[in-house]
């Protein structure tokens, strides 16, 4: 979409940030959804949608959230300036049109996947009050070019991209024959309903900033590269996904849900149902997995699926690592790792993992037969102490029991240090991933690599806490959920 249109878009949006919390009664009523979304075809791949309502609990939310900062207020001002450039006015010009919602969609899949394919994109907006056409008038980048379907059109003075306004609605795409498309779309039966827009955000948050809709299958199915990984059941299985971004009194959370058909708990990548795993938080970010196996065992049936030759490779280099190393990879090492594992790293790129095992006692049985044999023609393997040293040429690595804990690390200390930490579940997390991060700490450390830390660095970062995630899984789909706190 040309650098024109994008602006245009994101006026409203900024405006929201400008002005969340400060709203008035100025405005109307919100725009309906179900028609500004009547623009788009039935079959539309993508398509995200923006609440512009300020004196909703989710701007004072906002509103909160950003005067936690030193320069909340400064942001504001420079959000306004920005309007202000861009030739209309926030207080006069767009203030008073917020209160609807934002609809834009991508009318054909290709646009996405395809970087040749021409852009196919239309948005809508349904103004809450004040002067659209007065408005999109003050870009110097836009003029008038006669009328269209009973309201002004305006053509972009850069490249092709149009846009009508029609009483207190505006239409934008990338061509005139994209807007006519878009206005014999919402006058027939072949358009998006509210109804199907709805259907992809079962149990999540009601009422969002910004809400995202997609159909996996339709962007699968665009992408030739993708053809392979459809043979895939899981992946031919995906349907729908709902994205929503909300703010919480305490932090910015994203939720979101992906179906599936035609899917049994075998073919999940990840370990189903809601049980978390407990997680060891080391470092920067800890990310921990209940049954490891099972998405081991995903990875190699997706090979098996899409690349005979690469998968028979896999097999005879199994068999052959198999008779090297004295065990069986699949039996004694892979199926061990069924219980919490859990992976921790640094900014730095220190990493380390621990893990609980099936039977400590054949693990340990099974690290003392790797330490011995001297490894395979690709992987030296040498004991190092009670630890192992794993070296490719490249990469190396350490690894051994500890306890009845598996570790590894980058380093021999690595690798021990984690074995000390207690894995702890996560409040609040639910699913077979989990993810932790310093948040704070972790925009310290790149702010000081762009040479912008120091004491203001910490001002900035100071009200940022911890970044928690999680995914379940189960046959008709997946759940994931994000938050950053801010405290």
């Amino acid at each position: 979409m040309s650098r024109r249109l994008t602006a245009l878009l994101l006026i409203a949006l900024l405006a929201l940030v400008a002005g969340c919390g400060g709203g008035d009664d100025e405005g109307g009523s919100a725009g309906d959804l179900g028609d500004s979304l009547g623009y788009l075809p039935k079959d539309a791949p993508l398509v995200g949608t923006f609440d512009s309502d300020v004196d909703s609990q989710q701007y004072k939310n906002l509103d909160r959230l950003l005067s936690k900062f030193p320069f909340g207020g400064q942001v504001k001002n420079q959000i306004k300036q920005a309007i202000d450039e861009e030739g209309a006015d926030y207080e006069k010009d767009v203030k008073p049109l917020l209160g609807g919602e934002l609809v834009i969609g991508a009318t054909d899949a290709r646009t996405l996947v395809d970087d040749s394919a021409p852009d196919q994109y239309v948005f809508a907006y349904t103004a809450s009050g004040g002067d659209l056409k007065e408005a999109v008038g003050k870009d110097s980048s836009y003029k008038e070019a006669g009328q269209l379907e009973g309201g002004t059109l305006f053509e972009s003075t850069e490249d092709r991209t149009v846009v009508v306004v029609k009483g207190d609605t505006m239409v934008g795409a990338e061509s005139r024959a994209g807007v006519q498309a878009a206005f014999d779309r919402h006058d027939g039966d072949d358009k998006l309903t509210e109804e199907d827009f709805n259907g992809a955000f079962q149990d999540l948050p009601a009422n969002p900033i910004m809400r995202i809709y997609g159909d996996a299958q339709a962007l699968l199915e665009a992408d030739p590269e993708a053809a392979e990984a459809r043979k895939v059941k899981w992946v031919a299985g995906l349907r729908k996904f709902g994205v929503t971004v909300n703010a919480e009194g305490d932090g910015l959370a994203l939720d979101a849900h992906l179906s599936t058909e035609g899917v049994a708990a075998a073919d999940l990548p990840i370990a189903g149902g809601d049980q978390s795993p407990a997680l060891a938080r080391f470092s920067d970010y800890s990310f921990a997995q209940r049954n490891l196996s099972q998405s081991w065992n995903f990875i190699v049936s997706v090979a098996a699926a899409t690349d005979a030759k690469g998968f028979k490779d896999y097999q005879q280099d199994k068999e052959r690592a198999n008779k090297d190393l004295g065990i069986d990879v699949d039996r004694d090492f892979i199926a061990q790792f069924t219980g919490d594992t859990t992976f921790a790293g640094g900014l730095d790129g220190s990493w380390s993992l621990r893990s609980a095992v099936k039977d400590p006692a054949a693990m340990r049985d099974t690290v003392e037969k790797l330490g011995k044999s001297g490894g395979t023609r690709d992987l030296k393997l040498t004991p190092a102490g009670d630890l192992v040293l794993a070296d490719d040429g490249e990469d190396r690595a350490f690894f051994g029991m500890v306890d009845d804990v598996f570790v590894a690390g980058l380093t021999p200390d690595a690798a021990r240090q984690i074995a000390t930490v207690e894995p702890r579940p996560v409040r609040g997390t639910k699913g077979s991933m989990v993810f932790v991060a310093d948040g704070e700490q972790i925009a310290k450390q790149i702010l000081e690599r762009r040479g912008q830390g120091g004491g203001a660095a910490g001002l900035f970062t100071g009200p940022i806490g911890d970044l928690t995630a999680y995914v379940s899984a189960a046959p008709d789909g997946m759940r994931a959920r994000a938050k950053l706190k801010i405290e």
